[in-house]
């Protein structure tokens, strides 16, 4: 083993323990796995230089090239039989540090997809899967040293708590698909939330395992039995405290109360609960949706769901009396209260319903003792939740077995649903809406407002949808504003980094020049001391000199003796002399040619001495002006050399003044990094950030959304009501498809709101004047026998065809009721009321004015010519029964529909009088009159014929 990246390392060239995990206790070499597969790691922590596992007890990590597995050091005492310690050895366990099966789940997923994945089979069985997975810890051979972990002895799908990737896989099989299912269910998918739901809860799974456990798909869920169901009861818990699990469990259920996902890691009951309660709301809403569409079909589908849930429930839970006990205060509790703030007591067992164990009978008396019951002070209250699952199933299933609709009115419906027009579901499906959502669309029921109310209210809703579109495309620009700040800061930082880089060397450059002035200034001295030491003359020219003079001293001699000898010569020669011993003195001149002429040539010699002592002397004196010339240089040499010295220094000067500024500017660009970095930080960290804006974008597109939702539904309301108010049977206004979610949803609402305003121009300019008729029906002369049974029985049923309004006007059609009042002849005494329900059942309106093969009447159910309506009842309850429309304030400008309005006027109608309500004399009935009053369109000649010979055959 060596050290490499703090890694002790086991190799094919350091491989001192080629094939065995050991490690150091004390002076001692412990084996751990006789058989590791080599290469391995042994990582440590960085504190360990040296692994010495009997001085600390850090854990460790082996891997090999296979797996991985967290090693953790522990303790093992041994006891004697008297409870005191013999030894104390150490141990170390062995837990799994990787997930064997990534690529069995990625595999199966791309080849089977969800289904693939979130099974059963893959979490129970994974090693069954091709390629078998035959791995056995025992395949390291462990000593006695080490202690493998039940997850780690062979490769499972973890769950288990402490397990390293049981997180993910709790996430996967768990987490993911409630989550998904959850958000469907939000969204009214409820077929495609319970399939989510089946990966992990299955109530029709009809697989051959015993129950609960085949429902259950996660695994956890499905390895738990009835013991551990019971285990982790409330009442077990608080009953078996002394259980660190339990204490532990309580201590953070203490600490943590609103974080559920803590307490449900210990009881993962809780889990399941939330599954099944879910599972619960998805089939009770979906029920409703499918109720509140009040169809045949649709209440057919919704009370399968109800049943379903109903047989998830089971029997309702029991009430268990309330056992009586003495009430203590907190004085007497104090002591007896345990860790979660609960007390046992004993309490007498008398005249409840409990079973209770029968203590045998007391031998010293004969007698048997009221049994005695261990419960504790405070009881467990009640889950109201659950018990409202009991309440919803029970009223829906019973609203549906007696002929009622969702809100508890008995109606009748037809026999089949209304033609569905194919055009709206292509368009749907282009758009990519459910078509569950355009059929309860269709069937949803009328508005109780107006459409002016309803158009405004939209319109509403669609300026809020505008406004979150504003917003959120402020937050996107702001977001983009934030990650282009960022990025400046960021590339800010880098260029000052750069431009730092830049200061260091214009500071090394400023060193170096700095060092170039120097040597110039060097040089310049060099110079300046040269020209300063050199002499007006060197020796040798000195020497020369002197020469020079010396020459010339001799020149001028000669000179001057030839003048004298020239002169000399100009001196006749004489001779003088005697003869004999004593002759006579004789004296002889002689002066000729040959003097002259060498005087003259010695005057010459003189003149040319003179010429050379004349060119001797101009030549020194040459020489003494070249060398005062140049002394003169020099001199000037000298002083240029001392004033580049001198400008020199001013540019050392200034490269040191640069120096010092280069410096500085260094420290100041270090300065605006630093702030750069604070500003960097400060807009990474600061509230209003990059992270506020996602979550801004994320919860804005939700409400955005959910807004728009609402804006639409009212949008398609204000249609349904614009279809009803000008009796329209499709408009395609408001269409499918504003929603684009590749852009966000941006416009959305700008472009529901051109559409709300083309609804309202459309309205505009098609709500002309009909005819406003008053219909007064008395039921003594249009149907005795009802007036008779109402009278008998208190209800009757009373029908008004279309015959009754053609006989007032034939040819009409589009008779639609604005108002029905009724008045009630009787004798009543003072301040008693008329007591009287009055109730649609049924209603048909004549939407066109064509004939059908030159039949008049209906020909069938399936005549498009009427329109039929059943279960849309609406009903008025007298007082006073005089014209009495049942409201308190008759007013034809309500913001909302009046009672039967909208209706056709060939309708059946309920008449309720209850005796046991009323306190007058029936005796004193006379009569019962509808006044009607209605709207309705000329049809023409051709329908007029058609009526009135319909009136004639009929009369």
């Amino acid at each position: 083993m060596h050290f490499f990246n703090n890694q002790l390392t086991n190799n094919q060239v350091h491989s001192p323990n080629i094939s065995a995990l050991r490690v150091l206790e004390d002076t001692t070499t412990a084996t751990l796995l006789s058989a590791a597969i080599s290469p391995f790691d042994l990582v440590i922590t960085q504190q360990d230089l040296q692994l010495n596992t009997a001085a600390s007890d850090h854990p460790l990590f082996y891997q090999d090239s296979q797996r991985a597995f967290f090693v953790k050091p522990e303790w093992e005492t041994r006891l004697n039989n008297y409870g005191q310690v013999i030894s104390k050895n150490r141990k170390y366990r062995f837990l799994p540090f990787y997930h064997p099966y990534t690529m069995l789940f990625i595999r199966e997923f791309n080849r089977d997809g969800i289904d693939g994945l979130l099974n059963r089979k893959i979490q129970l069985q994974p090693q069954n899967f091709p390629p078998a997975n035959n791995f056995n810890f025992n395949s390291y051979a462990p000593t006695v040293s080490s202690i493998v972990d039940s997850t780690a002895q062979t490769d499972i799908v973890d769950f288990s708590f402490s397990g390293a990737n049981s997180i993910y896989n709790w996430e996967l099989f768990f987490h993911a698909p409630l989550m998904v299912a959850c958000r469907l269910m939000q969204n009214q998918k409820f077929e495609d939330a319970m399939t989510w739901f089946h990966y992990i809860f299955n109530p029709t799974n009809i697989e051959g395992t015993t129950t609960p456990q085949r429902y259950w798909i996660t695994k956890p869920f499905f390895e738990y039995n009835s013991s551990e169901y019971r285990k982790q009861r409330i009442e077990s818990i608080l009953s078996n405290l002394e259980l660190k699990e339990n204490e532990y469990q309580l201590y953070q259920w203490r600490n943590n109360p609103f974080k559920p996902h803590v307490i449900a890691r210990y009881r993962p009951v809780a889990y399941q609960k939330n599954i099944v309660m879910k599972y619960l709301d998805n089939l009770v809403a979906w029920g409703d949706m499918l109720f509140k569409r009040d169809t045949i079909e649709s209440i057919n589908e919704a009370s399968l769901l109800y049943m379903l849930a109903y047989e998830l429930l089971g029997d309702r839970p029991q009430k268990v009396p309330t056992v009586k006990h003495e009430e203590l205060t907190f004085n007497e509790l104090e002591n007896k209260i345990d860790i979660f703030g609960n007390a046992r007591l004993d309490v007498i067992v008398e005249d409840t319903l409990l079973p209770v164990t029968i203590v045998p009978p007391d031998p010293g008396t004969g007698t048997e003792p009221i049994p005695k019951l261990d419960l504790f002070y405070f009881c467990i209250p009640n889950n109201d939740f659950i018990t409202k699952y009991w309440d919803t199933v029970e009223d829906r299933l019973y609203k549906i077995r007696h002929c009622m609709n969702i809100a508890g009115i008995v109606r009748q419906l037809p026999l089949f649903e209304p033609p569905i027009d194919p055009a709206i579901l292509v368009k749907a499906a282009a758009a990519g809406i459910d078509l569950n959502s355009v059929l309860n669309d269709m069937a949803a029921p009328t508005p109780y407002y107006r459409f002016r109310v309803v158009v405004q209210k939209a319109i509403d809703f669609c300026n809020e949808v505008n406004g979150l579109g504003e917003k959120l495309l402020s937050t996107l620009e702001k977001k983009d504003i934030e990650q282009l700040s960022l990025m400046r800061s960021q590339h800010e930082i880098e260029l000052l980094y750069a431009i730092k880089d830049i200061r260091k060397k214009q500071i090394d450059e400023a060193v170096e020049s700095i060092g170039g002035l120097n040597k110039s200034r060097e040089l310049a001295e060099q110079r300046k001391n040269y020209y300063d030491e050199i002499p007006y003359m060197n020796d040798w020219e000195k020497g020369g000199v002197a020469l020079h003079t010396v020459a010339i001293v001799s020149e001028i001699a000669a000179t001057i003796s030839n003048t004298i000898a020239a002169g000399i010569h100009l001196v006749p020669q004489v001779h003088g002399g005697g003869a004999g011993a004593l002759a006579s003195p004789e004296v002889l001149v002689e002066y000729g040619g040959d003097q002259p002429g060498k005087s003259a040539s010695k005057f010459a010699a003189a003149f040319q001495g003179l010429g050379t002592i004349l060119h001797a002397g101009g030549s020194l004196l040459e020489a003494q002006g070249s060398y005062s010339r140049r002394d003169n240089e020099n001199r000037q040499q000298a002083t240029l050399a001392g004033i580049d010295i001198g400008q020199i220094q001013f540019q050392i000067n200034a490269a040191e003044i640069r120096q010092v500024i280069a410096e500085k500017e260094l420290e100041n660009q270090e300065l605006q990094i630093e702030n750069a970095k604070a500003v960097d930080d400060y807009m990474k960290n600061k509230y209003t950030n990059e992270q506020l804006s996602n979550w801004m974008i994320t919860q804005i597109s939700t409400v955005y959304f959910q807004a728009y939702q609402l804006a639409f539904d009212m949008a398609k309301r204000a249609e349904k009501c614009y279809m009803y108010e000008l009796g329209i049977t499709q408009s395609n206004i408001i269409q499918f498809g504003y929603w684009d979610s590749l852009k966000k949803g941006l416009l959305s609402g700008d472009k529901l709101m051109t559409d709300l305003r083309r609804l309202e121009a459309e309205y505009i300019s098609q709500n002309k004047r009909e005819f406003e008729i008053t219909k007064h029906v008395s039921l003594a002369q249009m149907a005795p026998l009802s007036l008779i049974t109402l009278k008998e029985t208190g209800n009757c049923i009373v029908q008004l065809p279309e015959l009754l309004f053609d006989m007032d006007y034939p040819g009409h059609y589009m008779r639609r009721i604005k108002n029905v009042s009724i008045s009630i002849p009787c004798i009543v005494g003072p301040y008693t009321g008329v007591n009287c329900t009055l109730s649609l059942l049924k209603n048909e309106t004549r939407m066109d004015a064509t004939l059908s093969g030159g039949a008049y009447a209906k020909v069938d159910e399936n005549d498009t010519r009427f329109k039929t309506v059943f279960g849309a009842i609406s009903s008025i309850a007298t007082s006073h029964a005089q014209n009495d429309s049942g409201m308190f304030d008759l007013n034809f400008n309500d913001e909302r529909y009046l009672p039967f309005e909208g209706a056709g006027v060939i309708s059946d109608w309920q008449i309720d009088l209850p005796k046991e309500n009323n306190y007058f004399d029936f005796g004193s009935l006379s009569d019962v009159v509808f006044h009607i009053s209605y709207t309705s369109r000329n049809g023409g000649g051709q329908l007029t014929d058609g009526a009135n010979t319909q009136i004639q055959d009929n009369l």
